[in-house]
């Protein structure tokens, strides 16, 4: 059987990293968050999983908490 990549293969133990962005764009297979800082395109397959934290009519851009893969945080420089 096959683990998903946020799952340490060595030990079975998950490895997620939680960040707060902004949604500033979505493709068919990418959403591009905005952290503050930089601007960060994330692959779709790869967020484990993201909620919207502000409602719509508070801000022009919409903030989520996302979760991804510990190694894909160190890839995108967000840990």
């Amino acid at each position: 059987m096959v683990k998903p990549d946020f799952v340490d293969r060595g030990s079975g133990v998950s490895k997620a990293i939680e960040f707060f962005g902004d949604l500033k764009r979505e493709t068919e297979k990418a959403f591009l968050f905005y952290d503050g800082v930089h601007e960060i395109w994330l692959p779709k397959s790869q967020i484990i999983e993201y909620d919207q934290v502000t409602p719509p009519f508070e801000r022009s851009s919409i903030t989520y908490r996302v979760l991804i893969p510990e190694w894909l945080a160190k890839k995108k420089e967000i840990i």
